[in-house]
């Protein structure tokens, strides 16, 4: 794990009698670069989490790295106190129960918002860097009681931040996430959506 502005670099050792190697960097499937058997990673950002593999060519021959999981904390400190909580993107899109046991996972879970100054923040932080047009899932979910919402962590609900019209629970929508505002016309980058769970976003 690391923390913003921290750099790392991955390596892999591949070995050919004969051949010239290649090497193929991938986060999350996805080719980032084509680079020698290291790849490095300066200042991180919330960006840059992310399941990291290579695949090594030579010749015909080629083969995939062991992965590698990155995850990019984002510390927030508290205004009144001085403490910090840490925050994290997903290491990849998931709906949002996959989200939610990602977040679980690693001790946590998905973002419960209790004031405006926190969802600035929240918005400001990540929105910007997602790689995909995709939402930020929050642990908000009226999954248990139709037009109930609740916080996964089990916090009262005291603070939302709804679309126009929303929530309207569309094809029995249940789960919550900040919008991008390019899902649809009329979406409102930064204000809340329920959402099917067979959307995939980051949380």
């Amino acid at each position: 794990d690391l923390f913003a502005g921290d750099s790392v670099t991955l390596s892999v050792t591949a070995v050919s009698s004969s051949a010239t190697l290649s090497y193929r960097w991938r986060r999350n499937g996805e080719t980032i670069r084509s680079a020698g058997p290291t790849l490095t990673l300066d200042r991180v950002t919330p960006n840059d989490a992310g399941i990291y593999d290579v695949i090594v060519r030579g010749g015909a021959s080629a083969s995939v790295s062991r992965a590698a999981r990155i995850r990019v904390w984002t510390p927030r400190f508290d205004a009144e106190t001085g403490s910090p909580s840490f925050y994290s993107l997903t290491s990849q899109p998931w709906n949002w129960r996959e989200a939610e046991l990602e977040a679980l996972q690693m001790g946590g879970h998905l973002v419960a918002l209790s004031d405006r100054a926190e969802s600035d923040w929240i918005k400001a932080t990540f929105l910007p860097v997602l790689d995909t047009p995709r939402a930020l899932w929050i642990g908000l979910t009226d999954e248990a009681e139709e037009g109930v919402f609740r916080w996964t962590n089990g916090e009262p609900v005291t603070f939302t931040d709804w679309m126009p019209n929303e929530p309207n629970n569309t094809n029995g929508e249940h789960f919550v996430g900040i919008a991008n505002g390019v899902h649809w016309a009329g979406s409102v980058a930064g204000r809340w959506n329920d959402y099917a769970l067979s959307d995939a976003a980051g949380g």
